[in-house]
């Protein structure tokens, strides 16, 4: 009878696993996301992106794109939305936005970057005179749970 209870409760800590994705701290959930990217700049043009990691931490407030932290500014329902407070203005900044349905996986998020140009690559043009660009990036993406190595 005890292996049963063993059994039983490991099959209900595998089907919470399931449901919410592979957690390896509190309320902390490890995803792995694909889709297509489209970048608008000059003109626009869209790829397929990922695989990537994305982590969704609800105690910490914050989601996790690669080195990325992003605070959680509401988590009502089956969303999740997210917003970067700068804004990119500045010479090698980032903006990020987006919105994660917690039970279809789909991500969609838009990253702005501001940038040197390429035209900047002529050593003699001063730096007072080089060119910046602002690049948009839109991720539509759809997430899984991540699956543990062992």
């Amino acid at each position: 009878m005890a292996d049963l209870r063993g059994v039983l409760a490991a099959v209900v800590v595998w089907v919470t696993l399931l449901n919410t994705g592979v957690s390896y701290a509190a309320n902390k959930i490890v995803l792995v996301c694909s889709g297509t990217t489209t970048i608008d700049w000059k003109d626009i043009s869209t790829g397929p992106y990922g695989p990537d990691t994305f982590v969704i931490d609800l105690d910490g407030g914050i989601v996790t794109w690669g080195d990325v932290a992003i605070p959680i500014v509401k988590a009502a329902g089956t969303f999740i939305e997210f917003e970067s407070k700068e804004e990119a203005k500045a010479l090698d900044s980032h903006s990020y936005s987006g919105t994660m349905d917690r039970v279809t996986g789909a991500l969609y998020m838009t990253q702005h970057w501001v940038r040197e140009s390429w035209e900047n690559n002529d050593p003699q043009i001063p730096p007072e005179l080089r060119v910046q660009r602002t690049e948009e990036f839109i991720y539509d993406l759809t997430c899984k749970p991540a699956k543990p190595l062992f």
